[in-house]
């Protein structure tokens, strides 16, 4: 009797230790009679027609040991039913040595198993650090107290040598959230090499097919490398409910020492269970590179912030010079595709990576003002990065990057990459004649060179190129700054100033740049080319007198020769955007002085703003011995701010009709006031100090000519 009473203790004790109480992770947390669709790894066949088959067995490296989950299906194939309790499972080594088994929290009430029936029963149990999956086997124990322990040994379970225990890359894994079946895959995995460390960046995605929404447990990440390993990982995305039959993804971001060997990785998803004080493996993947994990122009990649899945497409990457430096240039259009609401346009860092070794900082610039991009809609962004003139590369990668936090010092993540070839393409030319558009929201426009001056002065020349900028938006526009350079083919380069238009430009209007830079006397102007595009300052378009730090959106323009034909008389000129006319020019001397009268007419020729704060038109007068006695200056900006004619404020012209009217004193105090003397009248257009002649005509100094008839 009392031998009786003492085996009954010990069943009871034993039970006792192998439902020892935790707080249950909600992978294990599974209705009674739920079990997941995995495979089987082994199975055998017990007394009474009972079998057991070993599944979803893992193993997760800690600190000083490692954790073993697996799952034991039970099914009674028996008349009568049984008592679970009268089982138990040993997990032992390679070696033989053995392992204390746990049942999972939530399969201590699971006592009777009823005739023709199955059951789950998950265990877990801590390893030594060394143990290896594939060496595993579990005992299943019956308790039976005829026999010598008291143990009846139903047979043994293996774990086969080539088992890892992963889902093999593209599959999904069925996990439990409570009593919520959920689909967990791995969509996306890359690795990145910078320094002394891979950037794995890797997507999961969680989706259930139930009726409410589930809210995931705080999930621990880890990647387990080829020689057992185990690094952790971090989920950049925020923990949100999963609603049913919508896929949440989420993005994994971690570093891994160069040093291990970049092949054979593994995602581990694991639990922590507070009690036990260690983390339960929930499932494992195989991670293979994805094929769009480094897309070059034209391809596209998703990737997710903390505020959502977007998908990146990489446009044109250039190559341009910038004053003593080289400048890398790309665009990069950030679509929502995959979200049916809107997503805030992302705060991205960035960089270049040259040879998969040399970093090189890069500015990310958003061109519009756009707060959020809208289902199916897109934002460009701009990356802009410096590098001395001489650097030579291989290959280079565009890398884009977020912070941690809103915080300053925050830590940046790669997020998603971008290859490009090494030799980098041309940027777009347009032939003389042609212009070209930008899209760019709130700021659309269109360019077309209008024409060329060469002015003339001192020891250098001017080289001038008129650039018309028509506004294509409905209301007036702030016209971007733009950034520009003179290049020939033999790859001099020049500089350039920009007289640009102040102010906003209505809807339909035009603004004409004056675009500058001084060349050396005499120098071949031929193969001349303007390269141009939106000037930057920091991360935004230049505003205001912020002063320019770079350029994108480079275009290069091919320009038309130079319209250099000296009228021989001065009845009509063209100082584009205007036309002047001259007539009933009257001259007149005496031994006292010189007078000089003259009709005139300014037109526009269309809606043409300009800024000729630096542009003259400049009048003299030469006599026979080319002495120029007369000159006179009319500041072309003044045509439409000038409230008075020249002929009342001496010497200011305005757009309308007027007459300039002067009389220089006589230097000659022996003129025959009856002598007819030869002289030239010469019109010159004036810019930046500098003259081109535009027309020229003989004259006497006492005559009346270009008399008006009749009905002119």
């Amino acid at each position: 009797m009392n031998k009786r009473f003492g085996l009954k203790v010990t069943h009871l004790a034993l039970t006792t230790t192998l439902i020892f109480s935790l707080a249950v992770p909600s992978a294990w947390a599974a209705s009674e009679g739920a079990s997941n669709q995995v495979t089987e790894i082994a199975s055998i066949v017990g007394q009474n027609s009972v079998s057991f088959s070993l599944k979803n067995i893992r193993l997760l490296p800690q600190k000083e040991s490692s954790t073993v989950t697996f799952t034991i299906t039970v099914k009674n194939d028996g008349s009568q039913p049984i008592a679970l309790t009268d089982y138990m499972a040993r997990l032992k080594d390679a070696s033989g040595e053995t392992y204390l088994t746990r049942l999972a929290p939530q399969d201590k009430s699971k006592r009777k198993l009823a005739a023709g029936s199955t059951q789950d029963l998950i265990y877990y149990a801590q390893v030594g650090d060394m143990v290896d999956l594939s060496g595993l086997s579990v005992d299943v124990i019956k308790w039976d107290f005829s026999k010598p322990k008291y143990e009846a040994n139903q047979g043994n379970l293996a774990v086969p040598d080539t088992f890892t225990g992963a889902v093999t890359d593209g599959l999904t894994e069925s996990i439990l959230i409570g009593d919520t079946p959920i689909e967990m895959s791995v969509s996306q995995f890359h690795q990145m090499k910078s320094g002394d460390n891979y950037i794995p960046t890797l997507y999961i995605d969680l989706k259930h097919n139930g009726r409410t929404a589930v809210t995931p447990p705080d999930y621990q990440f880890f990647i387990r490398t080829k020689d057992g390993s185990t690094y952790p990982i971090i989920r950049r995305d925020e923990l949100k409910s999963l609603n049913p039959n919508i896929t949440t993804p989420w993005r994994l971001t971690g570093t891994i020492p160069t040093s291990v060997d970049p092949e054979g990785w593994q995602l581990v998803v694991a639990e922590h269970s507070e009690a036990a004080k260690l983390d339960v493996p929930v499932a494992v993947f195989e991670l293979a590179e994805s094929e769009s994990a480094a897309p070059g122009s034209g391809e596209h990649l998703k990737f997710s912030t903390n505020a959502g899945m977007y998908t990146g497409e990489l446009g044109s990457m250039y190559r341009v010079p910038w004053e003593d430096e080289d400048m890398i240039t790309a665009n990069v259009t950030i679509s929502n595709t995959d979200q049916d609401h809107s997503l805030t346009v992302p705060k991205l860092s960035a960089y270049y990576l040259l040879d998969g070794k040399v970093k090189v900082p890069a500015n990310v610039v958003q061109t519009s003002r756009a707060l959020s991009i809208g289902t199916g809609s897109s934002e460009v962004l701009q990356v802009v990065g410096k590098l001395p003139i001489d650097q030579a590369f291989k290959s280079i990668k565009l890398v884009l990057q977020e912070k941690e936090s809103e915080s300053e010092d925050a830590k940046l993540y790669d997020i998603a990459e971008f290859t490009e070839r090494t030799v980098l393409p041309r940027i777009p030319f347009y032939r003389a004649g042609d212009g070209y558009k930008t899209a760019q929201a709130g700021r659309k426009a269109y360019y077309a060179v209008h024409g060329v001056n060469r002015y003339k002065g001192g020891n250098s020349e001017l080289f001038a190129v008129q650039v018309e900028v028509d506004n294509l938006e409905r209301r007036s526009s702030d016209l971007s700054r733009i950034v520009a350079y003179l290049q020939t083919e033999d790859g001099d380069i020049f500089p350039t100033q920009i007289s640009a238009v102040k102010g906003k430009v209505g809807p339909r209007g035009t603004a004409l740049l004056e675009i500058w830079s001084e060349i050396p006397q005499d120098y071949a102007t031929s193969s001349l080319h303007l390269v141009m595009g939106d000037a930057v300052t920091g991360n935004k378009l230049t505003e205001g007198e912020a002063v320019p730090d770079s350029y994108i959106n480079p275009v290069g323009m091919w320009l038309p020769s130079e319209k250099y034909n000296v009228a021989s008389e001065i009845k009509q000129l063209d100082l584009y955007p205007y036309t002047i006319k001259f007539s009933n020019m009257n001259t007149s001397s005496n031994v006292r002085d010189f007078a000089f009268k003259l009709d005139y007419e300014i037109l526009k020729s269309k809606l043409v703003q300009a800024n000729n704060e630096k542009r003259n038109l400049v009048i003299a007068i030469e006599d026979a011995s080319g002495y120029n006695f007369f000159e006179k200056s009319f500041n072309v900006n003044e045509f439409e701010s000038a409230t008075t004619s020249g002929k009342e404020a001496g010497g200011v012209m305005k757009i309308g009709k007027g007459q300039l009217s002067f009389t220089i004193p006589n230097t000659d105090p022996v003129a025959d006031d009856h002598t007819y003397k030869p002289g030239t009248i010469k019109i010159y257009d004036e810019f930046q100090g500098k003259r081109k002649l535009i027309a020229t005509q003989k004259i006497t100094l006492i005559s009346i000519i270009e008399k008006k008839g009749k009905g002119e």
